[in-house]
């Protein structure tokens, strides 16, 4: 079974979650994307809070673009429980 986020699962997710049309979804979704594209281009790096940094770097021989995920998200993603302002309103 795959369980890749698409791009359509992200616009389907993103639309439903904030109870938007998916067209206005897809602007939402593309528009960040190429925000985040020119901002990296620019030089300039790209820090999102409770994610983590895309910067880019130049190396010896190219030029390349790293993430430094945050804390919060590492954690997430191995699997570590984290609590979240939700987290409190669903608790009340």
């Amino acid at each position: 079974m795959n369980r890749s986020l698409t791009e359509r699962k992200l616009i389907k997710t993103v639309a439903r979650r904030n109870k938007i049309k998916q067209a206005d979804a897809v602007i939402a979704i593309l528009d960040m994307f190429v925000l985040i594209k020119e901002t990296l281009a620019h030089g300039e790096p790209v820090e999102i809070d409770k994610f983590g940094s895309f910067f880019v770097f130049n190396g010896e021989e190219r030029i390349g673009i790293k993430f430094k995920p945050e804390r919060a998200f590492k954690d997430a993603v191995n699997g570590i429980k984290i609590s979240s302002e939700n987290d409190d309103d669903k608790a009340e």
